[in-house]
C-alpha cells in the first residue's frame, strides 16, 4: 500500500497532520449525520469491507481515499441519509447516498488544508464498489478508523499520499 518514504519521525508528523483533517471531517459528519461520529488515525492495517468507495485527490495534496464500511454500518447510513430503512445496497439511491457520504467525508478533509494552509486539493467523484479492490501503492499512507454512535462497528480509511503533497505537509 505505500512505499514508506517517510522516517519515522515523519510518518508520525503525517498522522498528526492527517488527524487535524479527519477531525475537521467528524465535525462535519456529525453536524449531517447527528450522533457521535470518531475518525482516529491508527496503526492498525486497512481493512476492506463489504463497501468500498473511492475518491481521488487532485491539486496540492495528490493521492486517494478509500473508505471501508461493513454492510451493517453501511445499512445505518443509509437509512439515516435517505429515511427509507430497507434499501439495498445494491439500489441505486443506496449506492447514491453511500457516495455522497464519501463526498462530503473526502470534502471536509481536504477542506480543512485549504482553510487552514491554503493548500486548494479537490477530491474526484466517488466510485462505489461492492466486490474488493486492488488498492495502488502510494508513497506514503495513513491509516484511520471511522465509527458512528456506539462505535461497535467501525469502519476503515486509508488515505494514500504522492509527493510532491507529502513535501507540503512535511513543512508545516
Amino acid at each position: 500500500m505505500a512505499r514508506e518514504k517517510l522516517n519515522r519521525a515523519q510518518r508520525a508528523q503525517l498522522a498528526r497532520i492527517t488527524q487535524a483533517g479527519l477531525s475537521h471531517a467528524a465535525a462535519t459528519l456529525k453536524q449531517m449525520l447527528g450522533g457521535e461520529i470518531r475518525i482516529q488515525v491508527t496503526e492498525e492495517p486497512f481493512r476492506c469491507a463489504a463497501v468500498l468507495i473511492r475518491l481521488g485527490l487532485r491539486g496540492a495534496l495528490p493521492g486517494e481515499l478509500f473508505i471501508a464500511l461493513p454492510e451493517n454500518l453501511a445499512q445505518g447510513l443509509v437509512k439515516r441519509l435517505t429515511a427509507e430503512s430497507d434499501l439495498s445496497l445494491l439500489n441505486e439511491r443506496a449506492r447514491s447516498a453511500l457516495m455522497e457520504f464519501g463526498n462530503i467525508l473526502a470534502s471536509a478533509f481536504v477542506g480543512y488544508y485549504d482553510q487552514n494552509h491554503g493548500l486548494r486539493t479537490l477530491p474526484t467523484p466517488p466510485e462505489m464498489s461492492l466486490v474488493p479492490l486492488d488498492i495502488p501503492t502510494f508513497d506514503s499512507s495513513v491509516c484511520a478508523s471511522f465509527s458512528w454512535s456506539t462505535g461497535q462497528v467501525r469502519g476503515d480509511l486509508l488515505i494514500g499520499f504522492e509527493q510532491p503533497g507529502l513535501d507540503i505537509l512535511l513543512v508545516r
